[in-house]
């Protein structure tokens, strides 16, 4: 999901839109070729951020990986217009700003325009 300039693609989930203490898991699963992808920012503004290529989650919700592969997965922040600056793109495989349970998971070999091509934080 992207902030700002617009909205990105919605790849595997974007939990706890509000404070709804949501929860997502995922067990004996794989998380391949996904994207998040910013939007374009409007008329002189910023690009929107591109959060989480393989899954993302918001604060007060709980992601859960079990016994999964997170590869391959991509982030990128959209483009600023008429001087606004690019949005970011963080966590290539994953974006966790609420809880993040990972057991006997692998993720690599994601990659993110910004920074964490894998985990962030």
């Amino acid at each position: 999901m992207a902030n700002g300039g617009g909205f990105g693609e919605l790849v595997v989930a974007a939990i706890g839109a509000g404070p709804d203490n949501s929860s997502l898991a995922l067990d004996h699963g794989t998380l391949i070729s996904n994207a998040a992808q910013g939007g374009a920012g409007g008329s002189g503004g910023d690009g929107g951020n591109g959060l989480g290529g393989g899954g993302s989650n918001e604060p007060a919700s709980t992601l859960t990986l079990k016994h999964a592969l997170v590869t391959l997965n991509q982030a990128d922040g959209g483009p600023g217009t008429d001087g606004g600056a690019d949005g970011q793109g963080v966590g290539g495989g994953a974006s966790s700003l609420g809880a993040l349970d990972l057991v006997m998971t692998e993720i690599a070999l994601n990659q993110a325009s910004t920074s964490n091509n894998d985990i962030f934080p």
